[in-house]
């Protein structure tokens, strides 16, 4: 094909090419960017009139678990968090126990937990490594309309999201006993057809050794909660991961700890976004400062006790310090302008 029979149509179709094999938008962008360039030069060049490249659509791939505006994630209060782990531990049927122990505990996205492979879990130093997700990418019409999405295995949300975290006891404990019951099923279910405990297996995979699917998964979690009558708590995924976080919080635990816990580019939106602090604990909060101003106010009237002055002197005795405090500073305002 000439240059000048390069057209709009063909442009999109590149790009439609290049989302479906599962290339991230800024790869498909800086692709967009450098036919701009190159169609630019021609026009230069006198060599086309038009740069095919100017009305040609990036749409961008879905986050699987986006919420209705309507339907904002949570993290669970702690009377919430004890129904909802009881109800976990009565109701071991399949796994949705282990996989919500991970999100709660370790704080994976529901796309990297669905993503991990034995492989990446290091039960000696326990650890899991994230480094794939579960995603949608579009699928598009020849005008680069967006006609179906398609679930595969894709780049995390973004690179900080690549990351090897330690986990608590309770995770590893739980895909330990998870993966001996996977272990007993492909030896003994005639309707387990993989192997479900090799390295590179599916943690969470189907019987036939595939990948579950958001929305599949999504369908078996909401029958867990209307069966353990928990669909009223607007429970969902990712509120788990807020949940992992807002208890990191409570902990007081340093907010670049949680932010690389979290896999986010950038710590403000740890702190803003997946830290709505229970009032309780503001209320904790103001009361430790109440204690520590009750605490030296305490210390302020033994010390001046100990001269056995009254309150007008007292008073007058902290007049003085303070005046004598601001001559020190006018002093050395004025050495500093010599």
């Amino acid at each position: 094909m000439k240059v000048y029979e390069i057209d709009n149509y063909a442009i999109q179709k590149l790009v439609n090419n290049l989302m479906e094999q599962g290339y991230s938008n800024d790869t498909v962008k800086k692709c967009k960017h450098l036919l701009n360039q190159f169609f630019e030069y021609a026009i230069d060049n006198k060599w086309i009139l038009v740069n095919p490249t100017l009305k040609v659509k990036i749409k961008g791939k879905r986050n699987i678990y986006q919420a209705n505006d309507d339907e904002k994630y949570k993290a669970m209060p702690p009377e919430i968090r004890d129904k909802f782990l009881n109800a976990l531990n009565k109701d071991e049927a399949n796994f949705i126990k282990p996989l919500c122990i991970t999100l709660m505990f370790a704080g994976l996205r529901i796309g990297e937990a669905l993503a991990l492979k034995w492989k990446n879990i290091d039960f000696d130093n326990k650890t899991i490594k994230v480094e794939r997700a579960i995603t949608q990418v579009p699928k598009f019409d020849e005008q680069g309309n967006i006609k179906d999405r398609i679930t595969v295995i894709g780049d995390t949300k973004t690179t900080c999201s690549v990351r090897e975290i330690p986990v608590a006891d309770i995770v590893i404990k739980t895909l330990i006993q998870w993966k001996n019951k996977q272990t007993d099923r492909q030896q003994n279910n005639p309707d387990v057809s993989a192997i479900l405990t090799s390295p590179t297996s599916f943690v969470f995979a189907n019987d036939d050794g595939s990948y579950r699917t958001y929305s599949g998964t999504r369908k078996i979690f909401d029958r867990f909660k209307r069966r353990n009558r928990l669909d009223k708590f607007n429970i969902h995924f990712h509120g788990l991961r807020h949940t992992f976080s807002n208890m990191l919080f409570e902990m007081n635990e340093n907010p670049k700890v949680i932010q690389q816990l979290l896999g986010h580019r950038d710590v403000k939106t740890t702190i803003t976004v997946y830290n709505s602090v229970n009032s309780d604990y503001v209320r904790e909060a103001t009361d430790r400062l109440n204690t520590k101003i009750q605490e030296k106010q305490k210390e302020q009237a033994e010390e001046f006790s100990k001269y056995d002055m009254t309150d007008e002197e007292i008073e007058q005795r902290i007049c003085e310090l303070e005046r004598l405090q601001e001559q020190k500073k006018r002093k050395k305002e004025k050495d500093f302008e010599m």
